[in-house]
């Protein structure tokens, strides 16, 4: 069975083009990416064209940060009534805030080290620019077949 895919000489892409955009694998700071997350959970993942795991993120973090008053907290802080920020907080909500913010920085810089991966053996290989599907959720390469 000759799979066409694998005689193809280019495996991976620098650039994907589709119907909604174009996507370029470029070499990122992890550390950046991580940053954006640590300030705000999804963008990170915006930053990457991970656009599903970064609204989804967002959203949540919003909701989470609603529900724990984190940003009436801080206010009170600023302001130096610390008993009110303490009273404020509902502490099981910001425990769950935690585990979403660490979840965030760690999958953004986790990603950003392999698309930097991905990018470093696209241009060992000197691959060209292949037009492929984005769908609404993310991105759907073809893994190098010629056919699609």
């Amino acid at each position: 069975m000759d799979r066409p895919e694998l005689n193809s000489p280019v495996r991976r892409y620098k650039a994907y083009v589709g119907t909604l955009g174009t996507t370029q694998l470029y070499l990122r700071n992890p550390f950046m990416v991580a940053f954006a997350s640590l300030a705000f959970p999804g963008i990170g993942h915006f930053m990457l064209d991970k656009y599903l795991r970064g609204y989804l993120l967002f959203v949540w973090e919003l909701y989470v940060n609603f529900n724990a008053h984190i940003n009436l907290a801080i206010l009170y802080s600023f302001i130096g009534e610390f008993q009110m920020a303490k009273d404020v907080l509902n502490i099981n909500w910001v425990l769950l805030y935690l585990p979403t913010l660490i979840f965030s920085i760690w999958d953004s810089y986790r990603s950003a080290v392999d698309l930097n991966h991905q990018y470093i053996l696209a241009t060992r290989e000197d691959a060209e620019i292949r037009v492929f599907n984005i769908d609404s959720i993310e991105i759907k390469g073809y893994g190098g077949c010629a056919n699609h």
